[in-house]
C-alpha cells in the first residue's frame, strides 16, 4: 500500500468501480479498519512492540516473554471453558432428544408441524399464524376460526384479502355462494378503479359513465362512435360545412329542360324574326310618282283633244277594269313581260308573263283553270251568241252548284263534285277556248285604233297604243263608228260579268271575294311583297303565306309587317272603323322617365318599327367574351388530357357554349362540355409551328363562344408544347443540386446497410424507371423508392486488401422513353465507392481495480481498457502472467503452488475476450504475500491480423472486518422461558424476531451467554427462564454480538434487551342490539356478550371470572369461553350496567372492566297513507276508496303503520275505523261501507274517521284520515262533421256528421237529443248500446249552405254534455261530360283538303278556339248533328250512310286526366276520333288550340293517340266550338276536337290531349 500523508475529516474510503474496498473510520478510542491491511516492510509496530516478531514467537510456541505468557495462560483457560461447553452440549443433546420426542407428540396432537406435502399450506400453531400476521391466540379448530370471524373454505383472512382491495367471502359459508359480485369486477375494485376503469363496486348498475372513461363497446357506441374508416366524412352536416352542395337545388330537372326547350324555340323564332325586318325599301315596292312612272303607268292624262278621249275612255273604263283581271284568259299572246305591273300581279299570287314557268299551285292561264274544272271564258265571233251561250252556261252552273253544294265560296266546298262536272263540259270549254281567238282579233284591232286620238304627250304621260300596250293594257277599241264600239263593249261587259259570276273569278277591282277564290284554288293572293297605296279594305282574313314570311302569331302579331305610310285599318261589318295599326315608331330619342331608372336618359337610336325599338331597349344582346388565355402542355401528354376548362362572360348572364370554330381544321384539340382537350399526341414538332406574336411558337386554336341567343365571339388560343426533359439526379433531396456522378469512401469495417440516397426528379413529373449496373462482387444493392434510389452495402464488411474501389451505375428514364416517344429522355450516373483501410486497436500498460484477498470465486477485478479508431469491437487474447510482487518487491515465478492461503496462487485470474478480469474459482490469494499480479495481454479486431500488447497490473488488497447490521434495542416479555425469541417489536412477544447479519460469511458469538444465545444465522434467543426471575418488566439485559470471518477478523455490536410487561387479559363487551328494547329485553334473551383475549397468548384463567349488575334483573350465563348477560324478567326502558373481572394463568395482572347499555322504549307506530283519499259522489257500498282525484279509478286507498325505530320486526296486526261509513280490513285497504249516491253527501264534501291499530307486542296507536267526495263528470260530446259534402250527394239517410260521446265514469246508457236552428234537418242514429257513438243523417236532400244544430248527451247519473255542429254543404262541381266518338264519315283527303267543310262548318269566327258561326247545307254533317242535339247519343247517322258511334262517356275535374283515366277504349273500326266537352264547366285545363309539337304554347294541347297498343304518337287535329240549338247538360257551347285523318282500329285505342308544355305519354 502506498503511503498517505495528510489530515482528513471523517472516514477514508478506498473504492473500486464505485464499490468500497477498504475503509478507515475513526472511533471513540480506536481507528476502525474495514477491509484488508497489507503491510509492506519487515516490521509492524504498535506502541513500540514489534507485532511481527511476537506473532513469529507465538507460532513457534515460545513460553517466554512477558507478552506471551498471559496469552498462553488464557489459551489454557479457553481449553478448560470449551471442555465445560462440551459437557453442556452433551446435556443439550439429551434435552433435545427429549424435546424431539415431545415435538413428535405435539405433531400428532395438533398437526402444528407437517412434513407431508399435502399439508404444506396448513396453518395452525400460534407461532405460524403469528408469523403470517394473524392474531397469535387464534387456534386451529374450525370453531375457533369461526369465532374469530372467519368462514369455512376461506384460505386466508378476510381482513387481509379485503385490505388488498379484493372481494372476500366474508359473510358466507362457501366461496361458491358469492352472489353479489359487482358486475365488471375482474379482481379488486380498487385496483381496477386506479386504472380509470368502471367497476361494479362503484356502480351497482352502470347507468352513467365518468367523464373521459371509455371501456366497453356499449360505452363507445353510447358516445356516438361506430367503426369509422380514416378519412371518411359521414354526415350531411359535415360535408355542407366544407362548402359542398349535398343535394340538387333543382329537383325538377325535367321542368328545367322543358323550360330551356321552350326558350330555345322562342330564341329560334326571334332569330327568324330579327332576320326578316326590312332596314330599307325592298325592290318592287312602290311609293313615289317617279317609281310609278318608271314602271310605265300614266300619271296624268293630257291631250289637245282630251274631251273626246275622256268620253271614249270613260265609256270603256268599266270594261277595261273588268277585262284587266281576265286578260290572261282572253289573250293568247302577251307583250313581253308586261300584263299590268308584273311585280304587283306576282305579289298577289297571280302568274304574269314575266314567268316562263308556271309555279306549282299558281292559277292564271286558261289551261290551269280548265284543269280544275272551271270555265275560263266563252267567246265567239258573234258576241250575242256568246252572251246567250254564257247565260245558258251560268244557268247550268247555278243548277249544278245547287245540286252538288259545290259553291266556290260560302259554306260549300265539295270541289270533288265540281271536278266531275267540269269533266262533262270539257268539250264546251274547248269550244270556248277556240272562240277567244276570234275575240282576240277584235281586241287587237281595238288596241291599234286607240293611238290615233293622241296627237301629243307631255313628259311622263302615256298615250300611244304602243306605250299602253307595252304595259299590258288594252287601250281602246276604235272603229269608224264609236257607237258600235260602245255597243260592242257593252255586250262584252255583260258577257264578262256573267262569266265572272259563274266562275267567281273576281281577281281585283271592285270585287273582293278573294277568300272564295283562295278556297277554290288553294292559291294565295300573293307570294311576294305587296305595296298598298291608299286604303285597303279587308273583310276576310289575311292568311300568311309561309312560316318565315307571315303576319305573326298570337305571341308576336304583325312581326313581319312593315308599313311605310298610312296604317292598316280594321273595319266593322257596318263599315265603321274598329281599329287601326301602324307599326312605325320613332325610337331615335332619349327615354327620360324616373319611374324606369334603368332606361332613364337612354336613347335606343331606332327610327323604323316598334319592334326595332323594343329590340334595342329590351334585347340589346351582346356577344359573350372569352377570358381563357394561352395554354401550355407538356410534350407527349396522352390524347384526351384536359388542357383547360374554358371560361368567359356574357353581359346578359346567358349560358355560354364553347365550340371549335369551323375555320380550325388541324384537329389537334377538341372541346367537350366546355373543356379544351388534346385530340392528338402533343409534340414540339407538330404543335410549336406558329409565332404567336411574342417570338414564342405555338399551335393556334380558334374557339367560338356562343350565347343562348346565338351571338358569338371568336378567339385564338395558342397551345404551346414544352419539350420533354430527361430525368435528373440530385443530392440530399428532390430540391438538392443536380449531380452527374457520385463518389464516396467506405471503411472496410463498415457493416451492411445504407450507403447513401441519390434523389431523382422529372420536370414533367413523368413516371421514372430506374435500371442499374453493378460490379460482379454482389456487394451492393440498389433499391428504388418513389423519389430516390438507396445504395446499400449487402455484405458484412469490405476487404481493403482484396479491392480498394467499386464502381456502379444507375440510369433513370421517363415514361416517354419506355413508350418509344422520346429516345433521349434518360440520364445515367456513375457511382464510385472507395474502400479505406482499417486501423488496428491499441492497449496501454495499466492497473485495473483489483480485488480483496477475501473475495469470492469469479469476483471481478476490473476491466482492461483499449482503443480502436474506428470503434470496432476489440478482442483481448493470449493473456499470460508475467510477474508478481509484494509491495514492489518482485517475486519469482514458481515460488508458490497455490495450495492454501499461505501458499497463494501465481495465476489466479482469467481475462476474457472483452477484457474483463475475474478471480478464478478455488484459488488462494494473500495480500500479505503477493499484492500485485501482472499479465501480458494482446488486442486485435475483426479487420486486422496484427496485435498490440499491454501489461495489466492486478492489485490485491487486505480483507476487511465484517460489518454487522441489526437492531440494537431488542425486547422480550417477562413471561418468556429458556429458548424464547427476542423481538424487534416493543411488546417483546410478536413481530420480527431479532437477528444480526454481516456482509461476509462469519461465525457468531454473544455475551452474556448465561442469558442470551445466538445461532449461526444471527438470531437472538434467551438462554434462561425470564419468567420467575428477577428480570421483570422494565429491566434490561446488555449484550454484545461478535462476527468473525475466515481470516479471523471480527467485529462486535452492542445491544440492549428490554424486558416488557405481561398484561392482563382484555374483556370485550358486545351488545345484542336487536334485544336492547322493551319489546325484546325479556327473560332468556341475550343482551350483552363478554369475550376475553390475552395479547401474549397466555392461557386465560376462567375460574377468576366474576360479574355484578348493580341490583338489576340480570344474570351471567357461560357460553364456551364467553359469558352472556341476560334479563331475568322484562325490563323497562332505562340504562343498565355490568362489571366483570378476569386474570390469565400467570396472574401477573387482573382485568376489571365495566359496561353500560340502554334499553329503549318501543315505538307505538305512525299511521301512513298512500296518498290523498277520494270517493266519487255516485259510489255505493263496497266501492273502493281511491287515491286518484276522480274517486273511481287508480290505486286503492290504504293505510299502514310505520315503526321507527322498529324493535323486533314490529308489524301491525289489526285496524279499526271509528266511522261506520269507512271500512278498513287487516291489510289497511279502505272501502265505502254505505251508499253515497242518493245521500246528502255530494261533490266537495269530506268524510273523516279515526283509525286505531296495534302490533304483535300489544303496542297501540291511532290517527285520523279524511276522504274527499269527488264530482261525477258530465259526458263529453264531440261532433265531427263530414268533409267535402256536396249537394249532389245529400239525400235522405246520408251521413253528414258523427257524434262521439265519452263518459269518464261510464254511466251508461247515454241518450242523445238534437236541438238548434237546423235540428229538424237531421236524425241521430245510435251505433251501440252504450250510446257513445251516433250518426247524424240528413232527413232529405239539402241545398248548399251551413246547417247548425246542438247535440245534448245525458248519462245514467243524469249529467249532461253538449256540442254544436256546423254541417257545410257545398254546391257540387259540374264537370259536365266528355264524349268520345268514332266516325266513319269523311276521308283523309277530304280532312286534309277542307276539314271545316267536311265537318259541316261554313264559317268560323276569331275566337279561341274558333267558333262555328255558319254551317254548310249538309244537315247530316257531324257539326250540324251535334248542333241539332245529337251530343250524347250512342249512334249518330251521318251523310253518305256513315255514322258516329259513342265509345266512351267520361267526367272529371281535368280533361286530360279524364282521358288518361279512361285507359283503353274498345273499338273495332276505321274512322275519325272525335272528343266533345262542354265550355264553362268546372273542368280544368281545357285546351284552346291544338299543337302538333310540345312547344309550351299557352292553352295548347297536343293530340296523342295509341292504337292497339302500338304506343303513343302525336297526331293532327282541329279544335272548334259549336253553339247548340238546345243546351245539353245545361251547356250551350261545346268544344269539338276532331282528328284530321282516320285510323284503322283493330281492338282498342287511347286518346289524350296533353298540355303543350308536357311530353309524350308512355
Amino acid at each position: 500500500m502506498s503511503k498517505f500523508i495528510g489530515e482528513i475529516s471523517g472516514s477514508l474510503v478506498f473504492r473500486k468501480d464505485n464499490v468500497m474496498q477498504t475503509e478507515l473510520r475513526p472511533g471513540m478510542n480506536a481507528l476502525n479498519l474495514t477491509g484488508s491491511l497489507n503491510i509492506t516492510g519487515s516490521s509492524l509496530t504498535f506502541n513500540g512492540s514489534d507485532v511481527i516478531n511476537r506473532i513469529a514467537s507465538l507460532e513457534a510456541g515460545s513460553a517466554t516473554g512477558s507478552s506471551l505468557l498471559p496469552l498462553n495462560l488464557h489459551s489454557s483457560s479457553i481449553n478448560t471453558y470449551t471442555g465445560s461447553v462440551d459437557k453442556r452440549l452433551a446435556a443439550i443433546e439429551i434435552v433435545s432428544g427429549t424435546l424431539e420426542t415431545k415435538v413428535e407428540a405435539l405433531e400428532q396432537l395438533t398437526s402444528s408441524y407437517f412434513s407431508r406435502v399435502d399439508a404444506s399450506n396448513i396453518v395452525s400453531s400460534s407461532i405460524q399464524v403469528e408469523g403470517l400476521g394473524f392474531i397469535k391466540n387464534a387456534l386451529s379448530g374450525s370453531q375457533q376460526l369461526l369465532n374469530l370471524g372467519f368462514k369455512r373454505d376461506v384460505i386466508s383472512g378476510s381482513q387481509q384479502i379485503a385490505s388488498l382491495g379484493f372481494v372476500t367471502s366474508s359473510g358466507i359459508a362457501s366461496f361458491n355462494q358469492l352472489s353479489n359480485i359487482p358486475s365488471s369486477i375482474i379482481s379488486s375494485s380498487a385496483q381496477i378503479e386506479s386504472l380509470l376503469y368502471i367497476t361494479g363496486s362503484t356502480y351497482q348498475e352502470i347507468t352513467s359513465k365518468p367523464p373521459g372513461i371509455v371501456s366497453s363497446s356499449a360505452q363507445i357506441t353510447a358516445l356516438g362512435f361506430g367503426t369509422v374508416n380514416s378519412g371518411t366524412v359521414s354526415s350531411s352536416l359535415q360535408i355542407e360545412s366544407l362548402g359542398f352542395v349535398t343535394s340538387s337545388a333543382t329537383t325538377d330537372v325535367e321542368g328545367l329542360n322543358t323550360f330551356t326547350g321552350s326558350i330555345e324555340i322562342k330564341v329560334d323564332n326571334l332569330t327568324s324574326a330579327s332576320g326578316s325586318y326590312l332596314t330599307g325599301i325592298n325592290a318592287g315596292i312602290l311609293s313615289s310618282s317617279a317609281q310609278i312612272t318608271a314602271l310605265g303607268y300614266i300619271t296624268a292624262s293630257v291631250s289637245s283633244d282630251v274631251a273626246g278621249l275622256n268620253t271614249f275612255t270613260s265609256s270603256i273604263q268599266t270594261e277595261v277594269n273588268s277585262i284587266k283581271a281576265v286578260t290572261g284568259s282572253f289573250l293568247s299572246s302577251l307583250p313581253n313581260s308586261i300584263i299590268s305591273s308584273s311585280a304587283q300581279i306576282s305579289s298577289l299570287g297571280f302568274l304574269s308573263s314575266a314567268h316562263t314557268e308556271i309555279p306549282e299551285g299558281t292559277i292564271s292561264s286558261s289551261l290551269q283553270i280548265e284543269t280544275l274544272g272551271y270555265i275560263t271564258s266563252s267567246v265567239q265571233s258573234d258576241v250575242t251568241g256568246l252572251n246567250t251561250f254564257t247565260s245558258s252556261i251560268e244557268a247550268t252552273v247555278q243548277g249544278l252548284l245547287s245540286a252538288t253544294s259545290s259553291y266556290a265560296v260560302g259554306s260549300h266546298s265539295d270541289i270533288t263534285s265540281i271536278n266531275l262536272f267540269t269533266g262533262s263540259i270539257q268539250s264546251k270549254v274547248d269550244n270556248l277556248t277556240l272562240s277567244t281567238g276570234s275575240l282576240q282579233n277584235e281586241v287587237n284591232a281595238l288596241k291599234a285604233s286607240t293611238g290615233s286620238y293622241l296627237n301629243s304627250l307631255n313628259a311622263g304621260i302615256l298615250s300611244s297604243s304602243l306605250q299602253v300596250e307595252a304595259l299590258g293594257y288594252i287601250t281602246a277599241s276604235v272603229k269608224a263608228d264609236v257607237t258600235g264600239l260602245n255597243t260592242f263593249t257593252g255586250s262584252i261587259e255583260a258577257s264578262v260579268l256573267g262569266l265572272l259570276q259563274a266562275t267567281s273569278s273576281y281577281a281585283v277591282g271592285s270585287h273582293s271575294d278573294i277568300t272564295g277564290l283562295n278556297n277554290k284554288t288553294g292559291s294565295f293572293a300573293s307570294t311576294g311583297s305587296n305595296t298598298f297605296i291608299g286604303n285597303q279594305i279587308v273583310t276576310g282574313s289575311i292568311i300568311p303565306g309561309s312560316t318565315t314570311n307571315d303576319l305573326g302569331t298570337s305571341v308576336k302579331p304583325w312581326q313581319h309587317l312593315y308599313i311605310s305610310s298610312g296604317s292598316i285599318k280594321f273595319m266593322n261589318k257596318d263599315g265603321t272603323q274598329q281599329s287601326a295599326f301602324n307599326n312605325q315608331f320613332d325610337g331615335n330619342r332619349v327615354v327620360s322617365n324616373t319611374e324606369h331608372p334603368l332606361f332613364n336618359s337612354y336613347n335606343p337610336g331606332t327610327a323604323n318599327t316598334i319592334e326595332d325599338f323594343l329590340e334595342a331597349v329590351f334585347y340589346p344582346n351582346t356577344a359573350p367574351t372569352i377570358s381563357t388565355g394561352n395554354q401550355v402542355v407538356a410534350e407527349y401528354e396522352p390524347i384526351g388530357t384536359n388542357l383547360v376548362t374554358l371560361a368567359g362572360a356574357d353581359a346578359e348572364s346567358q349560358a355560354i357554349t364553347f365550340t371549335i370554330d369551323s375555320s380550325y381544321t388541324d384537329g389537334y384539340v377538341n372541346i367537350t362540355s366546355g373543356v379544351l382537350k388534346l385530340a392528338a399526341l402533343p409534340t414540339v414538332a407538330a404543335f410549336n409551328t406558329t409565332d404567336r406574336g411574342d417570338s414564342v411558337f405555338a399551335h393556334p386554336v380558334i374557339v367560338r363562344a356562343t350565347d343562348t341567343i346565338g351571338a358569338f365571339t371568336l378567339k385564338t388560343i395558342y397551345v404551346t408544347v414544352t419539350a420533354n426533359a430527361a430525368p435528373q439526379f440530385r443530392e440530399t433531396s428532390v430540391g438538392g443540386n443536380v449531380i452527374s456522378s457520385f463518389t464516396t469512401s467506405r471503411n472496410e469495417n463498415a457493416a451492411a446497410g445504407e450507403i447513401t440516397k441519390i434523389y431523382f426528379t422529372d420536370t414533367e413529373t413523368d413516371t421514372i424507371t430506374i435500371t442499374s449496373g453493378s460490379d460482379s462482387g454482389d456487394l451492393f444493392s440498389i433499391v428504388k423508392s418513389p423519389t430516390y434510389v438507396t445504395i446499400n452495402q449487402v455484405t458484412g464488411s469490405l476487404d481493403y486488401e482484396t479491392k480498394t474501389t467499386h464502381t456502379l451505375s444507375i440510369t433513370a428514364s421517363d415514361q416517354h422513353f419506355s413508350d418509344g416517344d422520346d429516345s433521349n429522355s434518360f440520364v445515367q450516373i456513375p457511382i464510385t465507392i472507395n474502400v479505406t483501410d482499417n486501423t488496428q486497436p491499441t492497449v496501454n500498460n495499466q492497473t485495473v481495480t483489483g480485488l480483496n484477498e477475501n473475495s469470492a470465486d469469479n469476483a471481478a477485478a476490473g476491466t482492461i481498457t483499449a482503443t480502436d479508431p474506428e470503434g470496432d469491437t476489440i478482442v483481448f487474447k493470449n493473456a499470460q502472467p508475467t510477474s508478481m510482487d509484494f509491495e514492489g518487491t518482485n517475486i519469482a515465478i514458481g515460488t508458490y503452488t497455490g495450495t492454501s492461503v499461505s501458499d497463494p496462487s501465481e495465476d489466479p485470474f482469467n481475462i476474457s475476450s472483452t477484457g474483463v478480469v475475474t478471480r478464478k474459482p478455488s484459488v488462494f490469494l494473500n495480500s500479505d504475500i503477493i499484492n500485485n499480479y501482472k499479465y501480458l495481454v494482446q488486442v486485435t479486431d475483426a479487420y486486422n491480423n496484427g496485435t498490440d500488447d499491454g501489461v495489466i497490473t492486478i492489485p490485491i488488497s487486505d480483507d476487511q472486518a465484517p460489518v454487522i447490521s441489526g437492531e440494537t434495542s431488542l425486547y422480550v416479555i417477562e413471561s418468556a422461558i429458556n429458548g424464547s425469541s427476542v423481538y424487534d417489536n416493543t411488546n417483546g412477544y410478536s413481530g420480527t424476531t431479532s437477528q444480526f447479519t454481516a456482509n461476509q460469511s462469519v461465525t457468531w458469538a454473544v455475551t452474556p451467554s448465561s442469558k442470551l444465545a445466538i445461532n449461526s444465522s444471527g438470531y437472538i434467543t434467551v438462554n434462561y427462564d425470564v419468567s420467575g426471575s428477577s428480570d421483570v418488566g422494565g429491566t434490561q439485559i446488555s449484550g454484545v454480538a461478535t462476527a468473525t470471518n475466515a481470516f479471523n477478523t471480527n467485529s462486535t455490536r452492542n445491544f440492549t434487551v428490554n424486558v416488557t410487561d405481561n398484561t392482563a387479559p382484555t374483556i370485550t363487551f358486545t351488545n345484542t342490539n336487536a334485544n336492547l328494547n322493551t319489546n325484546k329485553a325479556i327473560a332468556g334473551n341475550n343482551l350483552v356478550a363478554l369475550a376475553f383475549n390475552d395479547s401474549e397468548g397466555n392461557t386465560i384463567d376462567y375460574t377468576s371470572y366474576s360479574a355484578s349488575f348493580n341490583g338489576d334483573s340480570l344474570e351471567s350465563v357461560v357460553s364456551g369461553t364467553s359469558r352472556l348477560i341476560r334479563a331475568t324478567s322484562p325490563l323497562t326502558a332505562g340504562v343498565y350496567s355490568v362489571t366483570a373481572s378476569i386474570a390469565d394463568e400467570h396472574g401477573f395482572e387482573t382485568r376489571t372492566s365495566s359496561h353500560a347499555f340502554t334499553i329503549a322504549q318501543a315505538h307505538t307506530g305512525t299511521l301512513t297513507n298512500n296518498g290523498t283519499y277520494y270517493i266519487i259522489e255516485s259510489a255505493g257500498t263496497g266501492d273502493i276508496i281511491r287515491t286518484n282525484t276522480n274517486g273511481r279509478t287508480g290505486t286503492q286507498g290504504d293505510v299502514g303503520v310505520n315503526y321507527s325505530p322498529n324493535y323486533g320486526s314490529q308489524v301491525v296486526q289489526a285496524f279499526t275505523s271509528s266511522n261506520a261509513a269507512i271500512a278498513v280490513n287487516s291489510s289497511g285497504n279502505l272501502s265505502l261501507n254505505l251508499n253515497i249516491s242518493g245521500s246528502t253527501t255530494g261533490s266537495g264534501d269530506t268524510i273523516t274517521s279515526t283509525i286505531q291499530y296495534q302490533d304483535q307486542y300489544n303496542n297501540h296507536g291511532s290517527s285520523n284520515i279524511t276522504i274527499n267526495v269527488a264530482t261525477n263528470n258530465n259526458p263529453s260530446v264531440t261532433i265531427s262533421e263530414q268533409g267535402s259534402l256536396e249537394t249532389d250527394s245529400i239525400t235522405s239517410g246520408v251521413l253528414t256528421a258523427t257524434v262521439s260521446i265519452s263518459d269518464t265514469e261510464a254511466d251508461y246508457p247515454i241518450t242523445l237529443a238534437l236541438s238548434g236552428t237546423h235540428a229538424s234537418s237531421f236524425t241521430a242514429v245510435s251505433n251501440n248500446s252504450n250510446g257513445t257513438s251516433f250518426n247524424i243523417n240528413a232527413n232529405s236532400a239539402l241545398a248548399a249552405g251551413t246547417y247548425s244544430f246542438t247535440a245534448t248527451a245525458t248519462d245514467a247519473f243524469g249529467k249532461t254534455g253538449t256540442d254544436t255542429g256546423n254541417v257545410v254543404i257545398a254546391q257540387s262541381a259540374d264537370y259536365g261530360k266528355v264524349y268520345v266518338y268514332t266516325s266513319t264519315y269523311g276521308s283523309d283527303a277530304g280532312f286534309g283538303g277542307n276539314y271545316n267543310a267536311v265537318m259541316g262548318a261554313s264559317t268560323l269566327n276569331g275566337d279561341t278556339p274558333p267558333q262555328v258561326t255558319a254551317y254548310t247545307g249538309n244537315t247530316a254533317s257531324p257539326y250540324y248533328k251535334f248542333k241539332a242535339g245529337a251530343i250524347g247519343d250512342s249512334s249518330i247517322s251521318l251523310a253518305g250512310s256513315q255514322s258516329a258511334t259513342l265509345q266512351a262517356t267520361l267526367s272529371g275535374s281535368n280533361l286530360d286526366t279524364v282521358l288518361a283515366s279512361a285507359g283503353l277504349i274498345s273499338a273495332a273500326t276505321t274512322g275519325q276520333i272525335i272528343v266533345l266537352f262542354p265550355s264553362g264547366s268546372d273542368m280544368s285545363n281545357l285546351p284552346t288550340s291544338i299543337q302538333e309539337t310540345f312547344n309550351s304554347v299557352a292553352g295548347g294541347a297536343v293530340p296523342c293517340l295509341n292504337v292497339d297498343g302500338g304506343g303513343f304518337l302525336i297526331e293532327t287535329g282541329e279544335l272548334h266550338s259549336i253553339v247548340l240549338d238546345t243546351a245539353h247538360l245545361g251547356y250551350n257551347e261545346w268544344f269539338v276536337f276532331g282528328r284530321k285523318s282516320q285510323n284503322a282500329i283493330a281492338t282498342a285505342f287511347k286518346i289524350r290531349l296533353v298540355a303543350a308544355n308536357g311530353s309524350l305519354p308512355t
